[in-house]
């Protein structure tokens, strides 16, 4: 892992800032498979709250359509 120094900032704060993010333990959540799937996985972290936070008759369609859009982009790469 490469990092960027630049001469503005205190050297050996961005060093240990290096130190520790290539010591951390790193892990990933693979993306669902299928448009389905992913559609499926992101309402199930929506709640009930988020979902009236806004009276908006437009509110829930742009939730889908950013939710979809969402799930094109995991299944596409």
């Amino acid at each position: 892992m490469s990092c960027l120094l630049y001469s503005a900032y205190d050297i050996s704060r961005l060093v240990s800032a290096c130190v520790c993010v290539q010591m951390s333990i790193k892990f990933t959540a693979e993306p669902p498979e299928g448009v389905k799937a992913g559609l499926k996985r992101t309402y199930s972290i929506i709640t009930q709250d988020q979902l009236d936070v806004s009276n908006m008759p437009q509110w829930k369609p742009l939730l889908y359509d950013v939710a979809f859009l969402h799930t094109t982009v995991q299944v596409g790469q």
